[in-house]
């Protein structure tokens, strides 16, 4: 019974790294699970310097427009506030002010007032309810 992963399934780049240092590799062979995790880990370390690379000269360039005063990013805000409507811009008004504690505090108010004036013309309108048994 073979033992092992067969080469067709593993990742080509794996691959590749193996018949770099094995030139007669059969592509039909198999590969032990030791020497697949070692290869595989080769695999991930050029992949994280490449990486490592790629960000080295991102961080350049940024240190380099941080020194000369150059903006890093555009400034959208402008952008953005030409694409949203009237609408839009009014609905989001709405619920800056309907989610405030001052509107929550006027809300508060207003049932108060509600409730006193609806007390005061009910008892205008009727005399006291007699009680009633049961």
């Amino acid at each position: 019974m073979v033992r092992g992963r067969p080469l067709p399934s593993v990742r080509e780049q794996v691959v590749a790294l193996m018949r770099a240092e094995h030139p007669g590799l059969d592509h039909t062979g198999f590969v032990c699970r030791a020497d697949l995790d070692h290869y595989r880990a080769a695999h991930v370390r050029l992949l994280l310097q490449e990486q490592a690379g790629e960000t080295a000269r991102v961080d350049e360039l940024m240190l380099d427009r941080l020194s000369r005063h150059i903006p890093v990013a555009a400034p959208v805000d402008a952008e953005i506030d030409r694409s949203i409507s009237f609408g839009r811009r009014l609905a989001d008004r709405v619920a800056s002010f309907g989610g405030s504690w001052s509107f929550i505090g006027m809300f508060a108010l207003l049932l108060v007032l509600w409730m006193a004036l609806n007390t005061c013309l009910l008892r205008r309108r009727r005399p006291a309810l007699a009680p009633t048994s049961c």
